[in-house]
Order: structure tokens, then sequence, then C-alpha cells
């Protein structure tokens, strides 16, 4: 009987480590959860204590598509209770991700009114979710028959250590690791449906049930064709340009300034690996693993592996013909010198977002109802 327990024993601790491995591997790419064994507080849950879900499509796609005559059909100071909704979070892609989200507006508006100047209503703004911390619920109260909430998030350290640069380094001129510590948790601040400070496996769950679509920047293309799939759209409707971002160390913006270099010094190095770090972020890097696996579950058990990896393969080789067709100019060039959009070759939905649309609409037209 000892053999017997001390075998099942192994199988099990075997099969648990090769679904913990699962969780945490897709294709032959690792997303990097969890870069330190520290933070073993008994404070805190397991990494893998949220139950994930699969993301499934809405049962009446064309009704999420409340027709518009502009982009922004919100008012950016009220709750939004219908159309589609991006939650962008800062440095999470959220320029590119806004662009794509802008596309989306306007190809769904298309392919249910067959008018080029209806767009799908949109929120695609900066704005909380549904906690109030001095700003609005804005999509606490949304109504879940006609509108669609969805966000991107990124790897916690590389999200602050983006954030520090861009908005302390060199706005501010502070370059203190404090301004980091200031901002636990900043994932679950912008998403989490609960007081985020005060997260649990169940809360995290549940936020994670309120947003329709919850994506990751590391593995953008995967994410976009779930979307895709999900929303009843062609590859072409989801598309985002490289060029958007070439000059990636400047601040996009009409003063274009140049910033630090980008790089993990050996001081926010040993911060990202520190116990106290991950014990102030931890339940972001819940929330980021529950939506990691997420994924999985809604690509094996939902969209089904052979369908969404011919899906992925077509929407790469569009991607591809896309940015070798429709390249352009940053607006922000060498010496941070801010260069109007005119001068840039490329129209853009709205700020730096979904620059390059009118190559891609020409490159990609529709003809007689369907995309081609």
């Amino acid at each position: 009987i000892c053999y017997i327990f001390v075998g099942a024993a192994a199988v099990f601790f075997l099969l648990a480590a090769v679904h913990v491995h699962h969780l945490l591997t897709f294709n032959t790419t690792t997303v990097n959860v969890y870069s330190s064994n520290k933070a073993k507080s008994k404070h805190m849950y397991p990494l893998n204590s949220v139950q994930p879900r699969i993301f499934t499509a809405p049962h009446n796609l064309s009704a999420l598509c409340i027709p518009f005559t502009h982009l922004m059909g919100h008012d950016r100071n009220s709750p939004s209770e219908d159309g589609l909704l991006l939650v962008r979070i800062p440095k999470t892609g959220s320029s590119t991700v806004g662009g794509v989200a802008a596309r989306i507006a306007y190809k769904m508006a298309y392919k249910y009114y067959r008018n080029d100047s209806i767009v799908c209503k949109s929120r695609l703004t900066h704005a909380w979710s549904a906690h109030s911390l001095k700003r609005n619920k804005s999509f606490a109260n949304r109504n879940r028959n006609s509108s669609f909430l969805w966000t991107l998030l990124r790897n916690p350290a590389d999200r602050a250590q983006s954030g520090y640069y861009f908005f302390h380094a060199t706005q501010h001129h502070d370059i203190a690791i404090s301004t980091i510590q200031k901002h636990p948790n900043h994932l679950l601040k912008w998403t989490a449906s609960s007081n985020y400070r005060h997260y649990t496996p169940a809360a995290i769950h549940e936020t994670i049930k309120q947003f329709n679509f919850m994506g990751l920047l590391e593995r953008l293309d995967e994410s976009l064709v779930i979307l895709q799939l999900l929303l009843g759209l062609q590859p072409h409707d989801v598309l985002y340009l490289t060029g958007a971002k070439q000059s990636a160390s400047f601040d996009i913006s009409n003063q274009c300034r140049q910033l630090p270099e980008n790089i993990k010094t050996p001081t926010l190095q040993e911060y990202f690996n520190s116990e106290q770090w991950f014990q102030d972020n931890h339940g972001d890097y819940m929330l980021y693993n529950a939506v990691n696996s997420s994924l999985d579950l809604t690509i094996e058990r939902y969209i089904g592996t052979s369908k969404f990896d011919a899906a992925l393969k077509e929407f790469q080789r569009v991607q591809r013909l896309a940015n070798e067709h429709c390249a352009y100019k940053s607006p922000c060039i060498a010496n941070g010198v801010y260069r109007p959009k005119n001068e840039t070759g490329a129209k853009c939905y709205a700020e730096d977002w979904g620059c390059g649309y009118e190559c891609l609409d020409a490159l990609f037209p529709a003809k007689l109802g369907k995309h081609v």
C-alpha cells in the first residue's frame, strides 16, 4: 500500500508540474510571468489560484454596433453603457490597440450598415473600468447585450519600467524607484470590478468575467486573432502597422521629447527581482497569469487549435503585406522635432492611433459587400 501511495503521489506532482508548465507556455514562446522565485510570503495567494475562463463570442454581434457619425461616441466624463468599449491601460501598447479598436469600429459599421460615413459607437480613451478612485465608474453599469468590453495587459514589470521612463524620468525628471512603489497592482487598478487593494482569487476571476475579452501585449498577434474570430471579422479588420512606433524612444506628441534609453539598470533589475516588488504587485501577476491561461483555454476548447493556427497564419501573412505596402514616417524624428501628420504621408483615426488606415483600406477594399 505504501508503494502504491508513493507512486501515486509521484504521478500527481509530475502532472501538476506539466500543468503549470502548460499554463505558462504557448506555441514555442514562453511568457515570463515570474522572473524570480522570491516573494513566497505566507500572506500571498498561489500564482495560479485564479480560475481562468473561456472567452466566447457575443450572442448578437450586430447589437454591439450602434451607428454613430464620429468615432468617439461617448462623453469621456460620463459612464458608458453600450457600444465597443476599450480600457486602454497606459504603457500596454495602448496607442497600437487604440488604432485596432478604431479600425474595428469602422469595419463592423460597414459590415452591418454598408455606409462608409457610419462608425460603431465606441469609447477608446484611458478610463477606469469599474471602481471609483476620484474617477467615474466608466463601465460599471454597462448593458452586456449591447456592449463589448475588452483590454490588453502587459507583463507587470515591463509595464512599470516603461511607465517609469515615459511618465516620470522624462516628463518630471524623477528617477526615484519610490515613484514605481506608489502604484502597486497597476493592472488591477485599471480593470478591477471591486477594490483592487483587497484582491482575492475569486475577485480577480470576477474581474476577468466582467470583460468580454482580455489579451496580452506579449501575445499581441494571437490576442488579435482571437478578437477577430470572436467578433466575426476578417484578418485585415484588426491590422496594425509596426511603423506606428518606430521612434519608440520618443514621446510622440506635439512637443516630441527625446526619452532616456529604456533599459533595466542594475538598480531597477534588483528592484524588479526583489521580494518587495512581487509582494506589492502579486495581484497583477495573478491576473496576468489567469489571462494567459484563459487565452490557451479559448484556443483549445472554444475556437479549436487547427482553426486558430490557420487564422493566425493568415493574419500574419496579411500583416506582413500591410507593413510592406503601408509603411509611413513617424511623427517624431531623431532630433526630437515633431513633424505634423500632413508631412508623414499617413492619416490617423485619432491622435497617433491607427495611422496609415487609408493605405490599408486601399490595399484591402470592400467589394460587393464582402472583404477580399
